[in-house]
């Protein structure tokens, strides 16, 4: 039986960045996970160039951003032996 050793208080959760970049996602793109953050995994893996652009804004990123995006998975091959 697994039990839960800690969880942070609605407080907490509602202070958290993860809790702020939620808000700024709904704002940027209409869409809210209602604190379901493997909704907002799911979003993230399904919209990578919309997730890494949220990122860079949602952190203030200084820098050059680019319209290029490479999605490794087409690019990237391993082999194991």
């Amino acid at each position: 039986m697994l039990m839960k050793l800690w969880e942070a208080t609605e407080d907490q959760k509602n202070k958290s960045n993860l809790f702020k970049y939620e808000n700024f996602l709904h704002k940027r793109y209409k869409i809210k996970f209602n604190k379901n953050y493997s909704k907002l995994h799911d979003w993230s893996i399904k919209n990578p160039e919309k997730f890494w652009n949220s990122i860079w804004d949602f952190a203030k990123v200084k820098g050059k951003k680019t319209k290029n995006f490479i999605n490794l998975k087409s690019c990237l091959k391993i082999d194991f032996l």
